[in-house]
């Protein structure tokens, strides 16, 4: 019997065990740092300095919370929050094409026929320089050279050391679009080898660290809120957003989900409904939510953000 126990008991405690590695979620997620340069580079991400040879990358591990990013003697903060899609770190700001294709059945001549509203559709009003001018034309791809390059932006199908396919399976549909982002120099060697014989390159963009849009906690004048409720709501909101970049990993993470899926809460709209009911002119209040809404408003899929 004393036997039984021992491995009844063992069993429960590796259970137990196993239970709470599947359900801890992690703190970090690794994120791709790239050099499409022709020089290797250093860069300093919070105390921890990295170097990335020539025109490669790296996989970095970065925990949620706000860090800091130095290259080049500039330096900003950004924040790493979940996400489900991918994104990746351009610390030189270099240009980066996101190209889209059309693949088409040819047994279907009607289809054929109807590439150009396809074609309508993928262009981007584009500044190329063509033999040392600049001009601007609608071509089927864009330029990039956000710090921060998410998917969620651009839905890239196939990434920058993957080639695009000379076929595709259209899966029973006779056309399809496909997308993929290459390094600047990837995408001029691609279009010489597709017969392009003009000199081409894109203008550079490349701004200061500090002068890139950032993230700001607003400043909320309560007194102007006439619905006592929506003044105590909103005042522990804007004390929450201030609080949120001490934190770190699952802690970040968990209340920046509060924070964000606040507005689809009962408590949330009961609130909000008061004030709109009893306090109808109410204008302070109505500022206030647009306010804190504007803090995470379109970053539901991103990676990162840039604040203060």
């Amino acid at each position: 019997m004393n036997v039984m126990k021992q491995i009844k008991i063992f069993l429960i405690i590796l259970s137990s065990i196993l239970t709470l590695v599947a359900c801890s979620k992690p703190d970090s997620v690794e994120h791709w740092i790239d050099n499409p340069t022709s020089n290797e580079i250093t860069l300093s991400i919070d105390d921890n300095q990295l170097t990335i040879s020539a025109k490669s990358g790296i996989k970095y591990k970065i925990g949620y919370g706000k860090h800091s990013l130095s290259y080049n003697n500039e330096a900003v903060n950004f924040v790493v929050k979940p996400s489900k899609r991918e994104g990746f770190i351009n610390p030189t700001q270099s240009n980066y094409i996101f190209y889209k294709i059309i693949y088409v059945d040819d047994n279907y001549a009607a289809v054929v026929r109807n590439v150009d509203s396809y074609q309508k559709d993928i262009q981007y009003k584009t500044p190329v320089i063509i033999n040392g001018e600049l001009h601007e034309m609608e071509v089927p791809f864009t330029v990039i050279n956000d710090l921060f390059i998410e998917k969620d932006t651009y839905a890239w199908d196939y990434f920058l050391d993957e080639k695009l396919p000379r076929t595709v399976s259209l899966k029973n549909r006779s056309i399809s679009v496909q997308t993929k982002l290459f390094r600047e120099d990837d995408f001029l060697k691609y279009m010489r080898e597709e017969g392009l014989d003009q000199q081409i390159s894109f203008p550079s963009n490349r701004k200061k660290f500090n002068e890139l849009p950032k993230t700001i906690i607003p400043t909320i004048d309560l007194d102007s809120i006439k619905c006592p409720e929506g003044r105590v709501d909103a005042e522990k909101k804007i004390t929450a957003w201030k609080q949120i970049f001490n934190l770190s990993g699952n802690d970040f993470a968990e209340e920046y989900d509060n924070l964000t899926s606040i507005n689809s809460s009962v408590a949330e709209r009961d609130i909000e409904n008061k004030c709109y009911q009893d306090y109808s002119d109410d204008d302070g209040f109505k500022e206030a939510i647009n306010k804190i809404y504007s803090i995470y408003s379109g970053k539901t899929y991103l990676n990162f953000f840039i604040v203060e």
